[in-house]
């Protein structure tokens, strides 16, 4: 300030501080005003569509905030509710970080001096036709042209039990309470197709893909002038799985696509290798039976499975409850050597939540990693402190954002909030029950701030009013 008259200098400091109070006036007014005008607006929004909903407030359990931490909603944040499967976004960050998103896990096979081939898994829940092609391709040019021996299936990577007891109690066939396996295929589920036949009167087309030997396909489906009413049933006879369609399918009907679970994956992998090698060319001799690989037999054959990041995706999108337990089991074998146990994999997702988020296993109830099961119990607050120190994990957080549905787009949420601000604006798992809906994840604000929410419900009004309402909640977040 050297050579400045006084008059000019004491301008020049007004000049200054005047600079630096708005600068501090920007810095605080601004943002905080803005937040603190809208959080408030919202929730009062947000208070209307609850009383408007007629849900009775004892059976929610809400919660809203930055991720700074400041609340925006909340009812019963801390009460403990069953979550469904959203507990896929624990299982999904416990996962993740254990393997890390690049992991890959390998289906091989091996072959012996006794013409015996062996098909070993190592839990991978996405080795589907695909990969199996690859790792037969890779057999061929091995140059074996024929199987003298058996096909020996190896799922020795996980313990035997195919189904876990923390299930909702369910007997159904359906695709989405498939028994798991360390040697899985094609979802260990049978995908029956059924079209009409030329006319009425005859009987319809059905196929079983892949065709194998484990699946036994029987038609007692008529093609008809009414309209379509089949009935698709899986029992298992002698070892195998057969595949009852009967009924009737219009003659104008386009063709019907219906997914059935298997009983024994292991077998069920091993009967499409021998159908696949068959294409190719490569004759089977023996049969498919259970076992291990033998130490003097040959890797001769391998492939990797996608890449972790992406099998998440296809939990979590579709909310996979397989996925859920086939990697649950490998985080297991991964913690304490073969064979994965369910039970090892539970008590290493507490110690997740313990070492990561201070959560202590007393503060909840975790007995299903899919939340297929009426035995878990969570708060609002646990989930919401997940999605935080998510997204705050450089390691994890663009492949744990990427795994979610997207409002109005793909998943589980495709065709909700379509036509709303929220239609893309929202990142977030689903969960459903019966008397069980619940939605957490992100949302983006028009201000470019993002909003962490869970939303509960344990009660008995409409589910898919309850529905409603939880996206009317979650686009208000966006506004």
């Amino acid at each position: 300030m050297i050579g400045l008259k006084s008059s000019n200098f004491q301008v020049l400091l007004l000049e200054m501080k005047i600079s630096l109070l708005l600068c501090v006036i920007g810095s605080f007014y601004f943002p905080a005003s803005a937040a603190t005008l809208n959080s408030k607006t919202v929730a009062e929004k947000m208070e209307n569509i609850i009383a408007q909903s007629g849900i009775k407030k004892n059976h929610l359990g809400l919660l809203a905030k930055t991720l700074s931490g400041d609340e925006i909603f909340s009812l019963n944040a801390k009460n403990k509710m069953i979550p469904a499967s959203i507990t896929k976004l624990i299982t999904a960050a416990a996962v993740l970080e254990t393997f890390k998103p690049d992991h890959q896990f390998k289906t091989q096979i091996f072959y012996d001096s006794k013409g015996n081939l062996y098909l070993k898994g190592s839990g991978d829940p996405a080795f589907v036709s695909e990969k199996m092609w690859v790792l037969v391709n890779d057999f061929l040019r091995a140059g074996i042209k024929k199987v003298s021996g058996n096909i020996i299936v190896d799922e020795s990577f996980f313990d035997s039990e195919k189904v876990d007891p923390a299930r909702e109690e369910d007997s159904s066939d359906r695709a989405y309470n498939a028994p798991i396996s360390a040697l899985s295929f094609n979802w260990n589920s049978a995908n029956i197709y059924v079209r009409p036949g030329a006319s009425t009167g005859e009987k319809a087309l059905v196929w079983a893909d892949p065709e194998n030997d484990y699946v036994v396909l029987k038609n007692k489906t008529i093609t008809s002038a009414k309209k379509t009413d089949l009935n698709v049933d899986r029992d298992v006879l002698d070892g195998r799985d057969v595949i009852t369609v009967s009924g009737q399918i219009g003659i104008k009907s386009e063709e019907k696509r219906v997914f059935k679970n298997i009983t024994d994956p292991a077998l069920y992998a091993g009967s499409n290798l021998k159908s696949f090698l068959k294409q190719r060319g490569i004759e089977v001799v023996g049969n498919v039976v259970r076992g291990s690989v033998l130490s003097n037999a040959t890797l001769v054959a391998s492939v990797d499975s996608d890449r972790l990041h992406d099998i998440i995706t296809g939990m979590n999108k579709f909310s996979n409850n397989f996925i859920a337990e086939m990697l649950s089991k490998n985080m297991a074998a991964d913690l304490t050597g073969r064979p994965g146990k369910m039970t090892v994999a539970v008590e290493k997702i507490k110690d997740f939540l313990k070492e990561n988020l201070g959560i202590l296993p007393s503060e909840y109830n975790l007995a299903s990693v899919s939340g297929f099961s009426r035995k878990n119990s969570f708060t609002a607050t646990h989930f919401t402190d997940l999605l935080v120190w998510a997204k705050k994990n450089f390691f994890i957080a663009p492949e744990f954002m990427h795994s979610l549905p997207i409002a109005g787009v793909d998943g589980t949420l495709e065709k909700r909030f379509k036509g709303t601000m929220g239609e893309r604006s929202i990142r977030a798992k689903t969960g459903l029950l019966n008397g069980v809906v619940a939605l957490s994840g992100y949302a983006g604000r028009k201000n470019g701030e993002e909003i962490v929410f869970t939303f509960m419900f344990n009660g008995s009004e409409n589910e898919a009013h309850v529905r409603n309402v939880f996206d009317a909640l979650a686009t208000q977040l966006v506004k």
